[in-house]
């Protein structure tokens, strides 16, 4: 499989557990990627393992897309 459809892959996951009313718990990184926590209220944590480094940007831009919405 190449990079490109790799990333693509775990994109689609995280975009599956946002559609589903999950959001970004937090963001660990380590030496095999990163450890994405998801939480849905009422509902167990959420965790995925993202291994590239595409992926790990576009949730770094996700949660800061989070901090950036106005509070109401």
């Amino acid at each position: 499989m190449s990079e490109y459809e790799e990333f693509a892959k775990e994109r689609e996951t995280i975009d599956d557990l946002l559609k589903k009313g999950y959001v970004i718990l937090g963001l660990k990184d380590n030496l095999d990627g990163a450890m994405v926590v998801f939480e849905k209220e009422k509902e167990t944590p959420e965790k995925l393992h993202v291994f590239m480094a595409d992926t790990r940007k576009y949730v770094s831009n996700l949660i800061f897309g989070y901090q950036q919405m106005p509070k109401i």
